[in-house]
């Protein structure tokens, strides 16, 4: 028994020997920090890059269609023409031998910084730190772009995006409440006045109260951006001067969801208003707005299985909305099935009972089928 015990402890103290030992994130962020450091300097670059990547490197980024294997052969002088490379590193979890390393890599150029969002695998390798796995995004290629608030107070910019998520869910009395929060914090935010005319114009049927929404908006133009300015001018015009205006704002932020929504409503082409519908929701699928906007395009169309698709997808990711269910009822009165439309319309005001679109429809059915019967 006791050369049984003193075999399994020289097994155990041999196991413990042969693993490897673990990171520190001190050395992890060294040898990132290094790694950097080594590529700017063109030719003299190529052979550090490569001995920081694993025998087994593979990475992964928007460019490609799945993880790729790394070939040292492709690496050339002319991947290292920046002035200045660092990272900005965000988190390091260490389990163990194997470090995750989540950050941004900037390439610096002059005044240009061309930045990507990263997540790596550090682990040893013959004895020294190494990247094994890599996978990230270039800010350039993402669909970031969107119109962001000029203000520097952080409970304006926070009230203003809930107004913004409100608005894309054309749920305008919460947007106006929101609109309020951001005028309070910041009576500058042009666009805030855009959630007040929506609630103004389309739920109050107010006109007075638009067109003092709309002064008001275009007085705080001042010192907003190029985007705001051209969304605004957009919202306060009418025909080509609108299209001309919103497609401009589109330039300079072109996956911004309530540009693209807008756009697609306004245009009066029906073939143009799908083909901006589709590309919003190439970047935005769950986006309801664009679903609801796409099942009445589709309607248009005589298209009414895609209509349905689209409209029951937005009751899917906005089925805490009133919208979603009334426009999903205005597909079954087009199909003539009236008891699915009722239900909808029903399911509208149970979840919003100031929701007048809805019950003016149920009774416009009710009217139609008494008048039938």
């Amino acid at each position: 028994m006791k050369n049984y015990f003193y075999l399994a402890t020289l097994v155990s103290l041999v196991f413990v020997a042969c693993q490897p030992a673990s990171l520190t994130e001190s050395e992890v962020r060294s040898f990132v920090e290094t790694f950097d450091a080594q590529k700017n300097v063109g030719e003299a670059s190529v052979e550090p890059f490569i001995n920081g990547l694993a025998s087994d490197f593979s990475f992964f980024n928007a460019r490609n269609d799945s993880a790729r294997m790394f070939d040292a052969d492709w690496v050339n002088a002319d991947w290292f023409d920046q002035d200045t490379t660092y990272s900005e590193i965000q988190m390091i979890q260490i389990t163990g031998a194997v470090a995750q390393v989540y950050g941004v890599s900037v390439d610096v150029y002059d005044e240009l910084e061309d930045r990507a969002k990263f997540s790596g695998t550090v682990a040893r390798e013959d004895g020294k730190l190494v990247w094994k796995r890599w996978m990230h995004v270039d800010e350039s290629r993402m669909a970031t772009t969107l119109m962001d608030p000029t203000t520097d107070s952080e409970a304006a910019e926070d009230a203003y995006w809930k107004m913004y998520r409100s608005l894309m869910r054309n749920d305008f009395v919460v947007a106006a409440a929101h609109a309020d929060t951001v005028l309070q914090e910041d009576s500058g935010v042009a666009m805030a006045y855009v959630a007040k005319m929506m609630k103004a114009g389309w739920v109050d049927e107010d006109a007075d109260a638009f067109k003092v929404a709309r002064e008001a908006g275009l007085a705080a133009l001042d010192n907003e951006s190029m985007v705001e300015k051209y969304f605004m001018k957009a919202f306060t015009s009418t025909g080509d001067e609108r299209i001309e205006a919103v497609m401009k704002a589109l330039a300079l932020a072109p996956q911004d969801p309530l540009s693209i929504a807008y756009a697609a409503y306004w245009l009066g082409s029906l073939e143009e208003s799908v083909a901006l519908l589709e590309r919003g929701l190439k970047r935005w699928p769950k986006m309801g707005a664009f679903h609801n906007l796409m099942g009445y395009r589709m309607m248009d169309l005589d298209n009414m299985e895609a209509a349905k698709m689209h409209l029951v997808l937005q009751t899917r990711f906005m089925g805490d909305a009133a919208n979603p269910w009334d426009s999903l009822g205005d597909y079954y009165v087009a199909v003539d099935n009236k008891e699915e439309a009722i239900k909808c319309f029903e399911k509208a005001l149970e979840i919003d009972p100031s929701y007048s679109a809805s019950q003016e429809k149920i009774d416009e059915l009710n009217g139609k089928t008494d008048s039938a019967s």
